[in-house]
Order: C-alpha cells, then structure tokens, then sequence
C-alpha cells in the first residue's frame, strides 16, 4: 500500500512562506490557498492553469467544428464525426491536455453535429413517408 504524504508541513511551490494546502490534481506539485483559488474548481496549480489557458487552437477543436458545417452543406457524415470529435476535445480540454482557446470551436462542432443528426433523422422519415404512402 502506498504511503500518504502528509502535505500540512510542506510548503508551496510558488510561495515558499505558505503552508501547502494540496497538491495540484493535474500534476501534483504543492500549492496553498492562493495558487488554487487561481484555478478555481479544477484544483490545479499555477502553470497548470496557464497552460491550459495558453497556446494555439487545436487541431481536433477546428476540425470539428469545421466537419459539423460541412456536414450541413454535403452530407450528415461529416457533422455527424464533428460531433464526436467536439465532445473528444471538450472532455480534453477539462482534463486540461487541450488549451481553452479550442472550446468555442468544439462546441460549434457539438451543435452543428447535433443539428446534423436531426436532420438526417427527418430526412429519413420523411423518405420513409414517401416510399408508404407512394407518393
């Protein structure tokens, strides 16, 4: 059984005249009131959370948004992997393995893959319509 460390002596990373108070859930290093506070709920340190707010969009966050509107103008598939691909990097993003600055292009391609959905739902059933009553 691995040991627990008691974190009460040990003092932050970033301020060494404050107690620790816990480590970061990211990557563990020792942080006290202030630096957590910084992160809010995520529970991590400081340049966990500065990483997580820095850098380029990522690639998979434009390509889901990106596939969801195409899949609106050529056909469902493409929204409907924009779909998946937004909900893949809004949970990396939380994990904060993605930069924040992806979540608005993730969530595009949520919406537009939800939108897709349904629209190949409707056009199915309105095909079915037709083919039942011979229209």
């Amino acid at each position: 059984m691995p040991e627990v460390q008691d974190n009460r002596s040990a003092s932050c990373a970033w301020h060494p005249e404050q107690t620790s108070v816990a480590p970061c859930r990211r990557c563990g290093t020792l942080t006290c009131v202030a630096c957590l506070a910084l992160s809010g709920s995520r529970g991590w340190c400081r340049t966990c959370d500065e990483h997580s707010r820095s850098g380029p969009i990522s690639r998979r966050a434009r390509a889901s948004g990106l596939l969801g509107g195409l899949g609106l103008c050529c056909a469902f598939v493409p929204g409907v992997l924009g779909l998946v691909l937004g909900y893949a990097e809004l949970r990396s993003i939380e994990r904060g393995d993605s930069p924040r600055t992806g979540r608005e292009w993730a969530r595009a391609g949520v919406v537009l893959g939800w939108l897709n959905v349904g629209m190949a739902v409707a056009v199915g059933l309105v095909a079915a319509w037709i083919r039942l009553t011979g229209s």
